[in-house]
């Protein structure tokens, strides 16, 4: 895509352009987790919707400008499942501005499936959005990386087990996964 070029020449016009334009929107700050990697403050801080609209309005107009076909939109926080209303409400405007403007789109929530209540799953499942989950190893090694935040001991990969194979999979659910790796699980 001519995105990298020599330092002193003059960038290479594209050749094609990328036909997805992927923006992530960070609806929340809160957390149920506690993992020591992780960059965000954890606050009670989130996106308000008119600021969710806006931000999902100029990903649609730049994708419209630019000639993209199709919009992705990642849904991630904080735990993005602690503010799902708003979730829900930033899809149905961006349903409305994909069919308003004929641009395709795809979406991803990003979760650490602690949390994820049958009736969210229906509705992920009724809409099609893909559903990403952090997992950073299997059992006590998972729970080391990503402790619950205010829980001593409580076992968040067998919340995560629990939720895979008791919410998603039976609503045919399959989701995707995210590791981030560090020096305890590599």
């Amino acid at each position: 895509l001519a995105l990298l070029h020599p330092l002193g020449r003059p960038p290479l016009a594209c050749a094609a352009p990328p036909l997805v334009l992927t923006a992530w929107l960070h609806v929340s700050n809160a957390c149920n987790l506690d993992c020591p990697y992780c960059y965000v403050r954890k606050s009670s801080e989130r996106m308000s919707l008119a600021t969710g609209r806006s931000a999902v309005a100029a990903v649609f107009r730049t994708a419209a400008e630019r000639g993209f076909r199709q919009v992705k939109l990642k849904y991630a926080g904080g735990e993005a499942t602690l503010h799902f209303v708003l979730v829900r409400q930033l899809h149905d405007y961006a349903m409305e501005l994909a069919e308003r403007t004929g641009i395709g789109l795809r979406e991803v929530v990003l979760t650490n499936g602690v949390r994820l209540r049958p009736a969210d799953a229906d509705w992920l499942a009724e809409q099609r959005i893909k559903l990403m989950i952090s997992l950073d190893g299997v059992g006590e090694l998972h729970n080391r990386l990503r402790p619950a935040r205010g829980r001593a001991g409580f076992d968040t990969f067998a919340a995560v087990e629990h939720t895979v194979d008791r919410v998603l999979l039976p609503r045919g659910i399959r989701p995707d996964v995210s590791m981030t790796v560090t020096g305890l699980n590599a």
